[in-house]
């Protein structure tokens, strides 16, 4: 179950939950996330006219299991995907603990080879039972113009994204 908690300095303003995902309250909407060129997803907060740029995970784990001297650790992800921000997924390690945990699990490789396709996420068009293997592929197939559309529908945000010729309207989850 997604939960929900307060971003520490953004209070009233943002939100992020145990799955990755950021709100907004004043816009009420989630926010999009950019993959930085080490493949960690980043947002932009604003607080009195100022941006600032934020990990997601680091946001997840100082929201959810903060600790004491947080500046001195890493934030590991379990499972070696980068863009995997599930508060499930995340752990404090220092500096030497988080490389180890890399090359222990032989994961420690060029970030274009190693992350290639990791953040894609699977999406079905549950009207037509048509599944892709990304949401890019989805919009491409369907010819829908705002891809971050069928991203609101999957994570039921929205009803719908789409219009077959025969009236039906496209829904989606991921897979």
């Amino acid at each position: 179950m997604e939960a929900w908690k307060e971003i520490k300095g953004f209070e009233g303003m943002y939100s992020i939950s145990n799955l990755g995902n950021v709100f907004s309250v004043k816009s009420n909407k989630l926010l999009s996330v950019r993959e930085s060129k080490e493949g960690y997803l980043r947002v932009n907060l604003n607080n009195q006219g100022k941006r600032y740029t934020f990990t997601v995970h680091r946001l997840v784990l100082e929201s959810f299991d903060p600790i004491v001297n947080m500046d001195e650790f890493q934030v590991n992800h379990i499972n070696e995907i980068k863009c995997d921000n599930r508060l499930s997924n995340l752990e404090w390690a220092t500096p030497k603990e988080n490389i180890n945990h890399g090359k222990h699990n032989n994961k420690i490789r060029n970030y274009r080879s190693n992350n290639s396709g990791n953040c894609k996420k699977k999406v079905i068009c549950t009207t037509t039972g048509k599944p892709f293997n990304s949401i890019s592929e989805a919009a491409r197939y369907y010819g829908i113009k705002a891809k971050s559309n069928i991203t609101y529908c999957a994570k039921g945000l929205a009803q719908y994204c789409g219009i077959l010729e025969d009236g039906r309207k496209l829904e989606w989850m991921y897979i």
